[in-house]
């Protein structure tokens, strides 16, 4: 059997929601101090394809997670990151791979769906004092290949993207060590190994790396004293123990038969997080089954257009940290060719040895989320004008997280899906 030069395809992120836990001191240690104190939400215009890219992404959002969602326990996933890359992928594609990568970011392909993609990505990020989404794009080569210049020109000017070289076949242990180096440069040394020593080998010529850093206060912070032991009621029927925190608020809050959803603002109002709490202790599973894109974009809306009422909120604290191999997800959502040898088709990438194509072989994708009370001190406008608000009429809801749930984190500004998970218990 002929042994070919594969492309791999690595999309790290983390996710810091509000600040770092005190157990675990990141190194390096994040320090937004040169960054600049920006006391408004930052705008975000896009154009009218970048738009349409949003719905897209958000679609395939969706389809990402219900194929994850088959395993057990929590899973968590960066929409975003997934597609970063795999558009990066799409704009080296030739004829005979174009067409499924099309069909699974939803769009038409070629140079404007580059460019619609890289300004949505671009466009999302930001850094400022307090908090920071951060996208990073670059791509490995070995020595012994050379990008097409037109495949170069594209993702340097539409993703950003660094090009850096590598010994994949002399030195491969360097080039892996590299590339770790760099995801953990990029998440605050909180994915310090992303690549293990089967990830890479002597026959791999294309590194695709992704990371998204998110890092926010939340808008009305969770005191430390009211946080107290709580149970925890897992999918098996038992019970563990979480740090349950507490606060009664004032927010966007949804119920239906079966669900209750609760919006939770980040500080400065760029992005926030939805959580969906199914009423059946064991509800998650045909919540899940029901979560379609219409769907979940329609109970988003109506998130949005609900009045302000007052919750008496319960949310652990937790952390999950997850790795998938995207490669069998992807295969069965349709991009196919790409992953075979001999039928791939990535000419518009760059030239490769004769009967020596590339093709993608692996798609690793690694998060880390931390979600506790503490933030930066600040009062949020909305919290100012809930204070006012007329709901003394009848009592406060009730919102207790304390069976799975499901939590989609998303750029308020545009409607993009960040993050999307769920959390049945446990911290791994």
């Amino acid at each position: 059997m002929v042994r070919l030069p594969p492309m791999l395809m690595a999309l790290p992120l983390l996710l810091a929601g509000c600040n770092e836990p005190s157990q675990k001191a990141p190194a390096p240690a994040f320090d937004d101090s040169k960054l600049p104190e920006v006391a408004e939400t930052i705008a975000l215009k896009l154009s009218p394809a970048a738009q349409q890219q949003v719905a897209a992404y958000n679609a395939m959002a969706l389809r990402l997670y219900a194929d994850a969602a088959k395993r057990e326990g929590n899973v968590f996933l960066s929409p975003a990151s997934i597609g970063a890359a795999l558009g990066m992928a799409q704009a080296g594609a030739g004829p005979g791979s174009a067409g499924e990568f099309a069909a699974l970011l939803g769009n038409s392909g070629g140079a404007a769906a580059s460019a619609a993609q890289g300004e949505l990505l671009k466009g999302t990020s930001f850094e400022a004092r307090g908090r920071v989404l951060k996208v990073r794009s670059s791509l490995w080569l070995d020595q012994s290949t050379n990008l097409r210049p037109g495949f170069a020109e594209t993702i340097k000017r539409d993703w950003n993207a660094a090009i850096e070289q590598a010994d994949f076949q002399g030195d491969t242990q360097g080039a892996r060590d590299a590339i770790n180096q760099v995801a953990a440069r990029d998440t605050y040394g909180r994915i310090p190994a992303l690549l293990g020593e089967d990830d890479l080998g002597a026959d791999t010529r294309l590194v695709l790396l992704n990371t998204v850093y998110f890092r926010a206060p939340w808008s009305s912070p969770f005191e430390p004293e009211a946080t107290h032991p709580a149970p925890f009621h897992r999918p098996d029927g038992s019970d563990t123990q979480v740090q349950m925190m507490a606060q009664t608020k004032y927010s966007n809050y949804l119920e239906t038969p079966t669900f209750q959803a609760i919006k939770l603002g980040y500080d400065w109002g760029e992005t926030e997080m939805a959580v969906f709490l199914p009423k059946s202790r064991n509800g998650l599973t045909a919540f899940e089954k029901s979560l379609g894109s219409q769907s979940l974009s329609d109970w988003l809306g109506k998130l949005d257009g609900v009045a302000d009422i007052e919750v008496d909120l319960k949310l652990p604290k937790f952390k999950i940290a997850d790795r998938l191999d995207l490669a069998p997800i992807l295969q069965a959502l349709g991009l196919k060719t790409a992953f075979e040898p001999f039928k791939a088709d990535f000419t518009a990438m760059a030239d490769a040895a004769p009967g020596r194509p590339l093709y993608l072989s692996k798609v690793i994708h690694q998060t880390e989320l931390d979600v506790d009370e503490r933030g930066t001190v600040a009062v949020a406008a909305t919290s100012l004008e809930y204070a006012a608000a007329a709901a003394e009429m009848e009592p406060p809801k009730k919102f207790i997280a304390d069976h799975p749930f499901l939590f989609v984190i998303r750029d308020r500004r545009s409607g993009l899906i960040l993050f999307i998970g769920r959390f049945t218990g446990g911290t791994a």
